[in-house]
């Protein structure tokens, strides 16, 4: 079998297939996982996401979560391209 090739296991259900279209990786496999970091790199939440795709929606839960734990907003809110929306824009 060609190396580029790749198998999915039909053992191993939760990994997926995500289409990232990086240079050299069309594809990856494996599970995408939110984070949730304050100050110092220490994760304060984290989720399994259920499937591969933007990742707007998860802002608003993450954000209220904060606001759980620590009684106010964060100071600074961060993510990369997936995360960016106008409405995540205006509710950060």
């Amino acid at each position: 079998m060609p190396a580029k090739e790749k198998l999915l296991s039909l053992f191993e259900l939760h990994t997926q297939v995500m289409v990232r279209h990086k240079a050299g990786k069309d594809v990856e496999f494996g599970r995408k996982l939110w984070l949730d970091e304050v100050d110092g790199g220490i994760v304060s939440g984290y989720r399994l996401l259920d499937a591969a795709g933007q990742d707007a929606a998860y802002l608003a839960e993450s954000l209220a979560q904060h606001q759980r734990c620590f009684g106010q907003p964060p100071g600074l809110v961060t993510g990369d391209r997936g995360v960016a929306s106008p409405d995540n824009e205006r509710l950060a």
